[in-house]
């Protein structure tokens, strides 16, 4: 049908999507009961026309049918439920399944179903074609669901190695603390917003005298305790 391929790219929302498509099968073959199912691994979605909330034991049959649909990769057409059974006890009278098939396997399935009368061939054909032309809409969307997100776990994860390389670029990798780029970078910045600062200066005396004494790898370790002491004095300041 040309209006399923016409509504297939209005829209990248896949439940308005799908909201569309119940409404041509609702027009096309007059049936008010009308259910798509996706199925996510051992997950099972169903969408309903009217979006309102199913039985749960109605809920569970629409699940087992979808499965039976899916492993048979083939339509499910009842003309005529017998008496007795789960579908007679919700007033169900004819059903046809239909497999939205892709290329990777079965998406799931579209399901209608009558409570006064007996679906015919013709209709069971008419769903295949229908559900031929869904399957495709669905997956490409679907598709393009899955490179989006993909695309935002890359840009977040990229967001998170700019700002690390960032802090790498303006903190001091053995002492922890801001350096001489970040510090004059910050006193510009502040300077330009006409805020009034001071500035606090000092020196490690004798540090030349310890780091030839005790060598540089102590020199290091008392390089990282002084920018401890430096990091938890200002962070208490702030407070």
């Amino acid at each position: 049908m040309k209006s399923i391929n016409r509504i297939a790219h209005s829209t990248d929302n896949l439940d308005v999507l799908i909201t569309k498509l119940m409404r041509i099968i609702n027009k096309e073959l007059r049936v008010a009961l009308i259910f798509l199912t996706l199925q996510d691994g051992s997950n099972t979605e169903i969408k309903n026309m009217a979006n309102i909330s199913l039985h749960p034991e109605f809920e569970e049959l629409l699940k087992v049918i979808t499965e039976d649909t899916t492993k048979s990769a083939s339509p499910i057409f009842l003309r005529q439920a017998r008496p007795n059974t789960r579908l007679r006890r919700f007033n169900i009278r004819s059903m046809i399944s239909t497999p939205l098939m892709s290329y990777s396997g079965p998406l799931g399935a579209i399901i209608i179903m009558a409570q006064y009368r007996n679906f015919q061939l013709s209709t069971l054909k008419i769903m295949n074609a229908i559900a031929s032309q869904i399957a495709s809409a669905v997956e490409h969307l679907l598709l393009k669901k899955e490179v989006e997100d993909k695309q935002k776990k890359i840009v977040k994860l990229y967001s998170k190695l700019y700002k690390k390389e960032a802090k790498r670029a303006v903190v001091d990798a053995l002492t922890g603390l801001f350096n001489k780029r970040y510090f004059v970078e910050l006193l510009d910045s502040e300077a330009k917003k006409g805020k009034q600062l001071s500035l606090v200066m000092f020196d490690l005396d004798f540090f030349k005298n310890y780091n030839d004494t005790f060598g540089h790898l102590e020199g290091d370790n008392l390089l990282r305790a002084a920018g401890k002491v430096i990091h938890h004095a200002s962070v208490a300041a702030a407070a």
